[in-house]
């Protein structure tokens, strides 16, 4: 499920609710109003799917996404971040200046 909201955001919402990596590590949603994203509407969505993920294999899983990028930096050092765990050596020919 793809969402009109920021990248990390998201992302750090479906590693719980597909139940991968450490999850509860960072914040979500604090630039955002509560009508928005930080209500219990979400949050009840956002456990329902991880309860009907749960039983499913990890390749049948539904995924959140998170469509923007207005925080742009942050967004760049977690794919950066990303890179470096899974691809080091690609991570390390990167230019450096980003």
């Amino acid at each position: 499920m793809a969402i009109e909201a920021d990248w990390p955001d998201v992302a750090e919402l479906d590693r719980f609710a597909r139940n991968r990596d450490v999850w509860g590590q960072h914040p979500s949603f604090v630039n955002f109003p509560r009508w928005m994203w930080r209500n219990a509407e979400f949050s009840a969505f956002v456990h329902d799917l991880r309860a009907w993920n749960l039983p499913r294999s990890a390749a049948d899983r539904a995924e959140l996404r998170g469509l923007d990028v207005y925080s742009l930096s942050r967004s760049m050092a977690e794919v950066l971040a990303y890179l470096d765990h899974m691809d080091p050596g690609e991570a390390a020919a990167r230019p450096q200046a980003v």
